[in-house]
């Protein structure tokens, strides 16, 4: 990791409140043909929920799918957000 970055993380975990926001498709699961085989990274999503049970921290998954599909391959979780538009 080079010092620019290193900084810009110390100064990111600095803010009295955080969230971060992914997109779905291409971002925490790759894109593919058929979007009903779209599964999201178990590495990305463990990391967006373990990060939401933080103090002061908030992680959301964004997508233009509705948000039941978001559920049905996320789970429901109760601290990470599930934010879909119109599937």
């Amino acid at each position: 990791m080079n010092d620019t970055l290193r900084e810009r993380l110390k100064a990111i975990a600095a803010a009295p409140v955080l969230l971060v926001a992914s997109d779905y498709d291409g971002t925490i699961s790759p894109l593919v043909e058929d979007p009903a085989r779209a599964m999201p990274s178990p590495r990305a999503l463990a990391a967006l929920r373990a990060l939401s049970t933080l103090d002061h921290s908030h992680a959301l998954i964004l997508s233009g799918r509705s948000r039941s599909d978001l559920a049905r391959f996320c789970g429901d979780d109760h601290h990470l957000r599930l934010v879909g538009s119109h599937g």
